[in-house]
């Protein structure tokens, strides 16, 4: 069983990377940190501009070199700050569909073409694996980016948990997953919730609050949805949501890490979908994770 620790605080480097407080004693371990606007900037590229649009469908981007080149070496350029071990040639990414499909990333997974990959992964928004070195993705921009370390049995998972992910419990999908595939004991995980929209800018309508009855207590709905001057909507804290489903699921709750950055607020160094003026200008932050490789 892991250790009880005390997680340092959640930080971002020089090079403008995110990195979680909750995984830093697990750095010789694990390798995992997010995009910021400061790292685009480092690239040149404008903070708040939107170069990087539809990142989350990299292989559905225009057909002009210049769309399909800045994206690869943005992803490349993080990648090596992330795990410069590991191939950029075979991340493995979700396609952003607001599912609780999770895909296991193993050695059959890793046999199929680019071609197959993208048909296996098309309506996921979760990836599971305990290949080492082999980096997994996902992006956000208002959603909450979950990432899952069992270090006792050495294996992660990351997640795309928007209003819908969350509703449909898509990080206790992976557990469960992680739990068949790789024996983990929930005791043992150590969870990442990364920075996503705050509660009190998150205004959501009664078919989203509908939607979580279907998985959450009248008493957790009440919790989860607070009031809102305007009738029939509310304020939804998507982060917490979270947590109590993981706290149900048997993670200890000083395992998990909410993040205190915002993607929603002024001067946040995370960008925001609901601040995007229409989806073809949707920017969004890569979420790389990844096992370090045993000598």
């Amino acid at each position: 069983m892991t250790e009880r620790f005390t997680p340092q605080a959640e930080t971002i480097d020089k090079y403008g990377v995110w990195r979680p407080g909750v995984f830093q004693r697990f750095s010789g371990d694990l390798n995992y940190g997010g995009s910021t606007e400061n790292f685009k900037q480092g690239m040149g590229l404008e903070p708040k501009g939107v170069h990087l649009k539809l990142l989350a469908r990299i292989d559905r981007l225009g057909r002009s070199l210049k769309e399909k080149m800045l994206p690869s070496r943005f992803l490349i350029k993080l990648l090596r700050q992330i795990d410069p071990n590991a191939d950029p040639h075979d991340v493995i990414k979700t396609q952003l569909q607001h599912t609780a499909n999770v895909v296991t990333v193993d050695e059959e997974f890793l046999k199929l073409n680019p071609e197959q990959r993208i048909q296996a992964t098309l309506a996921t928004d979760g990836l599971i694996t305990n290949i080492e070195n082999q980096p997994l993705y996902i992006t956000a921009g208002d959603c909450a980016p979950v990432a899952i370390f069992d270090p006792e049995n050495r294996a992660i998972g990351l997640f795309h948990s928007g209003w819908e992910g969350t509703a449909n419990l898509i990080s206790i999908v992976g557990i469960k997953n992680m739990i068949e595939k790789y024996g983990s004991n929930p005791e043992d995980l150590v969870v990442s919730i990364g920075p996503s929209i705050a509660p009190e800018d998150y205004e959501v309508g009664e078919t989203v609050r509908t939607k979580f009855a279907e998985n959450y207590s009248p008493e957790e709905i009440s919790i989860l949805f607070t009031s809102h001057p305007q009738e029939g909507k509310y304020f939804l804290n998507v982060p917490l949501a979270i947590k109590i489903k993981l706290i149900q699921a048997g993670v200890r709750e000083e395992n998990i890490e909410i993040s205190l950055h915002s993607t929603f607020k002024e001067g946040s160094v995370f960008p925001s979908a609901r601040k995007a003026e229409g989806v073809q200008n949707i920017d969004a932050s890569i979420f790389l994770m990844s096992l370090a490789k045993r000598d």
